[in-house]
């Protein structure tokens, strides 16, 4: 657990703004919304975390919504994700993962269609 002072070391208003310098270098369809300091150059964000959350926008269109949420049920609890893994038998000797909650929800935005309404 890390406290707030891990991450007095940071001056906001000198940091790069990694999210415009990576948005440059990403293909149109990617993009980096945002980025959070590490406490210490230790942390290594692969082997010293408990959990991680992932976020996918995709534009909604002609997508099956509950077959989306149906197939992100399967994924829910624990299992062996060898197969998606490239093999680093040096680092890693357990490919098993918990996946504790998939879901599918739109993301309104005003100024976007309404077909094209993210999820």
């Amino acid at each position: 657990d890390y406290k707030e002072s891990d991450f007095e070391r940071f001056d906001v208003e000198k940091e790069i703004n990694y999210a415009n310098v990576l948005n440059r270098c990403l293909p149109d369809d990617i993009m980096v919304l945002g980025w959070a300091a590490a406490p210490d150059c230790a942390f290594k964000a692969r082997f010293g975390t408990k959990s991680r959350t992932y976020r996918y926008f995709f534009v909604r269109r002609n997508l099956d919504i509950g077959k989306m949420e149906e197939a992100g049920k399967l994924l829910e609890g624990e299992h062996d994700f060898r197969n998606f893994c490239k093999i680093d038998v040096t680092n890693v000797k357990n490919f098993k993962r918990i996946i504790n909650r998939v879901s599918i929800r739109p993301c309104i935005d005003d100024n976007i269609s309404s077909s094209d309404q993210l999820l």
